[in-house]
């Protein structure tokens, strides 16, 4: 049975910029959502998320060491470089993409330094001075997980209906990527569908974090029409928003 994820928050006031809502709500929620999560072009959608445990492994770990952002545009570049290659993985066309897969990338490029230029920043300048890619542990927990059998979603799904197996995997978690990933195993959960995370308090806390001066009535009234404007559904945006609101709670424990 899923169970709502509801961890305390440990995380410190933040020093991001505040948005200063002005007259049309719609429009300034809209406006703040691209700002904060990225062009709505390359969010992915609940059913992408869990076709992909390769997509969800790259968030979760990324989300320990940057913004929500940053993740986006990891997710995105990785999805544009695996497409490139393969033609057989995009948002239009949605293979599912597993352990393999992510680890081929390594494969292909030598390793993880050099995948941080050449997928992680797929066709951008890469400078090495933006913001840090967890490529090493990002290969490392791929690999421990593929070795323990699990290379999809469904993978993971079943086995926390195998007796034992679940226990082995979350050891294994937390032995190789330790305590600064205490919120990403709770994060992976949610993802992957195995537990729920509740979007109520993730809208709230991103009202409270990115528009402080609109109060609650005002910002839930306004989300219907901020998708629209954004080309997306409600559900959507509120997905997107809980991700964003999981990736935070993730990197707390890092700027705590």
């Amino acid at each position: 049975m899923s169970a709502v994820f509801t961890p305390a928050s440990t995380s410190r006031a933040r020093t991001d910029e505040r948005y200063e809502p002005a007259a049309d709500d719609a429009a300034d929620i809209a406006d703040i959502c691209v700002k904060r999560c990225g062009e709505p072009t390359t969010w992915i959608t609940a059913t992408e998320l869990r076709e992909s445990l390769a997509l969800c492994l790259l968030e979760v770990i990324q989300a320990t060491c940057s913004d929500y952002r940053a993740v986006v545009d990891l997710l995105d570049r990785y999805r544009n470089y695996r497409y490139a290659r393969t033609r057989d993985f995009s948002s239009s066309n949605s293979t599912p993409d597993g352990l393999q897969e992510l680890l081929n990338t390594f494969d292909e490029v030598g390793g993880p330094t050099i995948w941080v230029g050449k997928v992680a920043n797929f066709r951008r300048r890469y400078s090495g001075d933006g913001v840090p890619v967890r490529a090493a542990s990002i290969l490392h927990i791929a690999h421990i997980l593929h070795q323990l059998k699990v290379n999809t979603v469904t993978d993971l799904r079943t086995a926390e209906n195998s007796e034992g197996k679940m226990g082995e995997i979350e050891h294994a978690w937390f032995t190789e990527l330790g305590e600064l990933t205490s919120h990403a195993w709770p994060h992976l959960r949610v993802l992957v569908d195995l537990d729920e995370v509740d979007s109520s308090a993730a809208v709230n806390a991103f009202r409270e974090q990115c528009t402080p001066n609109m109060d609650s009535h005002t910002f839930r009234g306004g989300m219907p029409r901020a998708a629209g404007r954004l080309g997306v559904s409600t559900s959507e945006l509120e997905f997107t928003i809980s991700r964003w609101y999981l990736s935070r709670l993730n990197r707390s424990i890092v700027d705590a």
